[in-house]
């Protein structure tokens, strides 16, 4: 039987991982420059594996981390501090969670979905010229689902759309992550999955490219993407290691239209698409003009026969979305996790105001949110969370909207042919 003393360190554990994971995701969900936030960042994991070992040191009394007094049972003042810390922290952090994750779980929205998966040929995984050694052992872990794209189709619900716009097709593609690592062959696939797709307009929600080296594929894969009313993007925050203007400049020279900060009204069938980016923090401001096209421009939403739609990065602006009356939001940024455990979900989930809304689909009147889960990652590892590209098809809605659970995953979609 477990003491009195090993139960307390054991949830000191479990809310000192729970600490350190909450800090690394609200860090990267900072405006941080970015070598301090790798200094951070190597600080943290650094801090989640000494605290590991000192409390199961201490639980255990194996005596690796040195004592007062050289007892196993006596504990520094700082020791005793540290333990209370963390074991409120699990107390106040676990019920909180669960209170997130059941917010999100209300928000999530149920619109008619279908799945498929084009995974990569064995034979053609190839790793990039910039993959590193350990890159090339993950690229082959078995359950690394990095190679195994998921190709979503939504039918969703949009309150007062315009006849001229029902049937609508969007294609979201986000954290393409052009590192090197991957093949440029990786990309050049998704591409063509895309155009397959035949869309309308195609958004790009940003960390697009982290490697000066990789501006020369853009016009071979971004800059062969082809839709009907034009290609749309917003940057991330990985996109400031190479710079935000040359990334822009590389993008725009191929042909795709940029909105971030800023927005554009696009025609389309004789109705009206505001298109409105916002890439806060990490580039400000939103959409200077964008408050003010959608309070007079576009409202009342009926009778100016439009759409508002806005690009980011992040999930975190949400409620900026809502409070500017936006009707269809796209983000990215978490990459759905990136590694999820089942029953669980994702625990890193680098946004402030959304957790428990790492990817999916959900409403919050009057704006609808998807979050997508990339298509790639700066580490190429993927575990129970695949690359994904999504089509969303919108629809008029008949009725008020309402955020529906279970989503379609949960209950079993039919393939998509």
């Amino acid at each position: 039987m477990p003491t009195l003393l090993q139960v307390i360190l054991l949830v000191a554990m479990c809310g000192h991982a729970m600490l350190w994971v909450s800090f690394l995701n609200h860090i990267n969900a900072s405006a941080m420059a970015r070598r301090l936030l790798k200094g951070v960042s190597l600080l943290t994991q650094l801090w989640l594996v000494g605290g590991l070992v000192w409390l199961v040191d201490r639980s255990l009394g194996l005596g690796v981390v040195p004592v007062a007094d050289g007892g196993v049972a006596s504990f520094r003042l700082w020791e005793v501090f540290y333990i209370a810390a963390t074991v409120a922290f699990a107390l106040v952090a676990i019920p909180y969670g669960l209170l997130c994750r059941l917010r999100a779980a209300s928000l999530r929205y149920n619109g008619q979905t279908q799945r498929r998966v084009e995974a990569v040929p064995a034979a053609e995984r190839r790793m990039g010229p910039y993959a590193r050694p350990w890159d090339r052992v993950l690229g082959r872990l078995p359950g690394n689902q990095i190679w195994d794209v998921e190709q979503v189709r939504h039918e969703v619900d949009v309150a007062a759309l315009p006849d001229e716009l029902d049937g609508l097709s969007i294609v979201h593609l986000s954290d393409l992550h052009f590192t090197g690592r991957m093949d440029r062959s990786f990309y050049a696939r998704v591409v063509d999955s895309i155009n397959r797709l035949e869309p309308d307009l195609i958004a790009i929600t940003g960390d697009v490219i982290d490697r000066a080296e990789c501006l020369s594929w853009i016009p071979a894969t971004l800059g062969k993407l082809e839709a009907r009313h034009g290609a749309f993007f917003v940057l991330g925050n990985h996109d400031g290691k190479v710079g935000h203007d040359v990334v822009r400049a590389h993008l725009r020279e191929a042909g795709l239209t940029d909105v971030g900060r800023h927005s554009q009204r696009v025609a389309v069938e004789g109705a009206h698409i505001l298109i409105a980016g916002n890439e806060l923090p990490w580039c400000a401001p939103a959409a200077a003009n964008a408050a003010t096209r959608c309070g007079t421009d576009f409202s009342p939403l009926s009778e100016t026969r439009g759409l508002r739609l806005l690009l980011s990065h992040s999930g975190d602006q949400f409620r900026w979305a809502r409070r500017h009356g936006f009707d269809l939001m796209l983000a990215g940024h978490s990459h759905g996790g990136q590694i999820r455990v089942p029953g669980v979900g994702a625990l890193f989930c680098p946004i402030r105001d959304s957790l428990g809304m790492a990817a999916g689909l959900f409403y919050d009147a009057p704006t609808l949110l998807h979050v997508s889960r990339g298509v790639s990652a700066e580490l190429p590892l993927r575990l129970n969370c695949r690359p994904e590209i999504t089509q969303l098809v919108l629809r008029r809605a008949e009725a008020p909207m309402t955020a529906l659970t279970p989503d379609a995953a949960a209950t079993g979609v039919e393939a998509w042919t």
